[in-house]
C-alpha cells in the first residue's frame, strides 16, 4: 500500500504585461488559491489499484468584481476522483483500465460562464468535468 498527498497554497500570483499595472490573479478561476491531490495505491502480485482524488478550491471570476458589480462572484470547491486497475501479466506485458472522473462530476456552477467570452481558464481547470466520465484501456509491451 502506498499513499501520497500534495497541496499547493497560492497566496500571491501576479500577471503583468509590459508596463501595465500588475493584475492579482490568485484566487481566480484557473488560478485557485488552493489545489491538492491524494493518491492511494494498492499493489500485490502484479495486480494494482490506484485511487486518486483531485481538489480545486473555490475561485472568483475576477478579483476586481464586487457584490455590486455582479450577482455571482465565483464558484465553490470541486473534487474529482480517478481510478486505475492494472495487471502486470509478465515482466514485459502490462494492462491497465483507467476511469477518469469516476462519479461523472460536472464542473461547479457556473464555472463555464467564463469572463468576457474567454473560456480558456475554466475549460483547462474543469476539463475532466466537461468531458465527463471517460474510460481507457491501455496495454504496454516492452521489447527487451
Amino acid at each position: 500500500m502506498q499513499t501520497s498527498a500534495h497541496y499547493l497554497d497560492t497566496q500571491r500570483l501576479k500577471s503583468q504585461i509590459a508596463t501595465a499595472s500588475p493584475n492579482d490573479i490568485a484566487g481566480q478561476i484557473g488560478y485557485s488559491k488552493s489545489k491538492g491531490s491524494i493518491d492511494l495505491l494498492y499493489a500485490n502480485h502484479g495486480f494494482s489499484w490506484d485511487w486518486q482524488g483531485i481538489f480545486i478550491g473555490p475561485a472568483n471570476f475576477n478579483n476586481q468584481n464586487t457584490s455590486t458589480s455582479q450577482n455571482i462572484l465565483g464558484v465553490g470547491s470541486w473534487w474529482l476522483i480517478n481510478s486505475t486497475l492494472g495487471m502486470k501479466v509478465t515482466p514485459a506485458f502490462q494492462v491497465q483500465f483507467i476511469i477518469n472522473n469516476v462519479f461523472n462530476k460536472e464542473p461547479p456552477f457556473p464555472a463555464l460562464a467564463g469572463t468576457g467570452g474567454n473560456f480558456v481558464n475554466s475549460t483547462t481547470t474543469y476539463f475532466s468535468g466537461i468531458i465527463g466520465r471517460s474510460l481507457q484501456l491501455s496495454a504496454d509491451y516492452k521489447f527487451f
